[in-house]
């Protein structure tokens, strides 16, 4: 099975117009990521991480990330238009002309404007004499009336003589007529100790609680349990030795970094290891470290799958009973693992598929049982009609093209070859053995 996943890679203006669907390309100069994801074979690539679309004079604005800042961009400010640009917060220079006696017009192509932004920054700078009827160019009739408050004392003319109240309060004290003698008693309370008249003799127990050291009499020996929870560090015995786990969470902070897979050992899953700056452009690789990845033409391999060898078609997993290398044919054993076929007698067949993979004597391995394979390095078929034919081999775990003819061999058709180092692999378990 081919295991390697390609991403087209190339600079963005050189981005295709369409993507097939799923096909991913990489910006190198951008380092944006895009998918086509046209509902058909293919469409208008998108961005997965897109940057910010900036504002033209004519349309909007996209959301996105912010646009990388170059080194020569680190003093600058983000424009509405997408682009980093000088300037963003100077004061006025109070060495320019502080009066403007005229329109005055400004070109920010053609440098400061005439009040002076200078590159000093000069806090707490004024400009006097800024006549309001020049701003932006504009002459007062220009600017329309707002919302806004005036102070009660700005207002010299067109005031009402009579005014209709609003809903407003008045302090007891601002009142100087109209005040009853007497009042209606409404909802209130009293402190206990303002009652001097009208208090029962005895009093009907009404809902209400008393502190423990209260309780002088009729306590009793033993207490009924009730439903409650006790602090771990309350509990002093019955504690279990072992406990079964429940369905909870961990934070980031208590994961253990990843352990890389060796030659002869399997990694172990954790966090991410850290990268330092000088691994920024690498890519975590499966032992745990960070590594550059090799380029091939315009496309990225992101995989280490081995180029020359490759299957597919139907597969099964079986466990080997000893070490074997790609393209072994392969029969059952009576022990229920999986040897080199071997077509010198009927005990060491019949051969049911051809390892997909080279494994070790004790582990699990892909068996291609029907469907293709390739052996760019190992194999040279002859192609075409009967001679195209392939058979299992009286040597063990091989193949070959010329059928056994000794006696006691077994004649199996594994299959026929597709080209020079492509078979199509299909075992037959029809056999025929020599007497």
């Amino acid at each position: 099975m081919d295991g390697t996943t390609k991403v087209r890679r190339g600079l963005e203006v050189n981005m295709p117009a369409t993507l097939e669907l799923g096909r991913l390309g990489y910006c190198t100069d951008t380092h944006t990521l895009w998918i086509g994801n046209h509902t058909g074979g293919s469409g208008t690539p998108t961005r997965v991480l897109p940057v910010m679309v900036g504002a033209t004079a004519l349309t909007d604005g996209e959301v996105g990330l912010v646009p990388k800042a170059t080194i020569a961009d680190r003093l600058k400010v983000l424009r509405g238009d997408g682009t980093w640009v000088a300037g963003g917060g100077g004061s006025i220079d109070p060495s320019q002309p502080n009066t403007w006696t005229g329109l005055q017009t400004y070109n920010m192509g053609l440098g400061n404007p005439p009040i002076g932004v200078t590159g000093a920054y000069q806090a707490g700078a004024t400009v006097t004499n800024l006549s309001a009827n020049y701003l932006e160019g504009h002459d007062a009739s220009y600017f329309a009336v707002s919302n806004h408050q005036h102070a009660f004392g700005d207002i010299t003319s067109g005031l009402p003589l009579t005014w209709t109240p609003s809903a407003h309060s008045h302090a007891w004290s601002d009142l100087n007529s109209g005040v009853p003698t007497v009042f209606p008693p409404d909802s209130h309370t009293h402190a206990f100790g303002d009652i001097t008249s009208g208090l029962p003799l005895t009093w009907a127990p009404s809902l209400h609680n008393h502190a423990w050291s209260d309780i002088t009499s009729g306590v009793p020996l033993t207490f009924t349990p009730s439903a409650h929870v006790h602090a771990f560090g309350d509990i002093t015995s019955g504690l279990p030795l072992t406990w079964a786990p429940s369905a909870h969470s961990h934070v980031a902070s208590e994961y253990v970094t990843m352990v890389g897979a060796s030659a002869i050992a399997d990694g172990e899953k954790g966090a991410v290891p850290k990268p330092v700056i000088a691994e920024r452009t690498l890519f975590l690789r499966g032992d745990g470290t960070w590594a550059a990845a090799g380029a091939m033409g315009d496309t990225l391999e992101l995989t280490a799958a081995p180029a020359d060898v490759h299957v597919s078609g139907i597969t099964v997993p079986l466990t080997l009973g000893e070490t074997l290398a790609f393209g072994v044919p392969v029969y059952v054993k009576s022990d229920g693992l999986v040897w080199k076929a071997n077509a010198t007698t009927s005990a060491t067949v019949p051969a049911i598929g051809v390892t997909a993979e080279a494994k070790n004597v004790g582990q699990v391995c892909v068996i291609l049982r029907k469907g293709t394979a390739t052996n760019m390095a190992g194999w040279n078929w002859t192609v075409g009609s009967s001679a195209g034919m392939i058979y299992l081999d009286t040597t063990a775990g091989t193949l070959t093209q010329t059928a056994p003819s000794a006696a006691n061999n077994v004649i199996q058709v594994i299959g026929f070859a597709l080209s020079a180092d492509t078979a199509f692999i299909d075992p037959s378990l029809v056999i025929v053995e020599h007497v």
